[in-house]
């Protein structure tokens, strides 16, 4: 009977040496499982609210990419100014809000279509260059449309000849816009006798940093403002506001800035 009960006590006592090295595997085999979650965790503040991820990417034009969610857009909004380098102004309405966003690599105008009901830009025109982005407008329904701010600077042009005298027929410098279409004929004419032409025609300021004595042969009918610009040097630009979703460009102001 002694010896029956000494090897009930060796059994159990084996079986307990046996349990303990098993149950230690068991809690080392989960904890990587533990450090997963852990790792998870520390990526689930980008589906939360409020959080977002703004990226620009500039190849000429600009596409954006955005990812938020529940993300006050006075927030976003800061972030995308940053990264385009140029402002950008909400309206009273639009400053209230918050945006739920995802989309990746659309082009500025389409990704500014998805984050406000009337965007505008003001882009800063130039023959031979991409236009840049000077300042974004983020407006809501029914409310008036923004006015860029653009720099004070001394306008200074010079008028060469006269040619508000001459039969219409045979006027060198003829120019003309109707509709948001530009038409300009001029042979062997002062680059600032032109330049004021037609920021006289399209009703804004003519600005120049200095005087020039550069002469143009021009000669295009009923072109856009975007394409319009390309026939001039790179030495005069065009600032322009688009309104984004009426598709329609209003003039700001000639600029010669050689």
């Amino acid at each position: 009977m002694n010896r029956l009960r000494l090897l009930s006590g060796l059994f159990a006592a084996t079986l307990v040496c046996v349990a303990l090295p098993a149950a230690a595997m068991s809690q080392q085999a989960t904890q990587p499982a533990t450090q997963q979650t852990g790792a998870t965790s520390k990526a689930a503040p980008n589906n939360k609210a409020g959080a977002f991820r703004v990226r620009v990417k500039q190849n000429g034009a600009y596409f954006v990419s955005i990812r938020a969610k529940a993300a006050p857009l006075t927030e976003v909004a800061a972030e995308l100014s940053r990264r385009l380098k140029a402002p950008i102004v909400l309206s009273r309405v639009m400053e209230k809000q918050k945006v739920t966003l995802e989309f990746e690599d659309l082009p500025l105008e389409s990704a500014l279509q998805l984050i406000a009901p009337l965007p505008y830009v003001h882009y800063e025109l130039q023959g031979g260059a991409s236009p840049i982005c000077r300042e974004v407008f983020l407006n809501a329904y029914n409310e008036p449309a923004p006015v860029p701010k653009l720099e004070n600077r001394n306008i200074s042009f010079v008028m060469q000849g006269d040619t508000e005298s001459m039969d219409p027929k045979e006027n060198p410098l003829k120019v003309d816009y109707k509709n948001g279409r530009l038409t300009v004929k001029v042979k062997q004419q002062s680059l600032a006798a032109v330049l004021d032409r037609i920021a006289n025609v399209l009703g804004v300021n003519l600005i120049m940093k200095q005087d020039t004595n550069d002469t143009v042969d021009l000669d295009f009918k009923e072109a856009s403002l975007e394409n319009a610009v390309s026939y001039f040097p790179p030495s005069v630009h065009l600032h322009v506001r688009k309104d984004i979703q009426r598709g329609s460009t209003v003039p700001l102001l000639v600029e010669f800035a050689n």
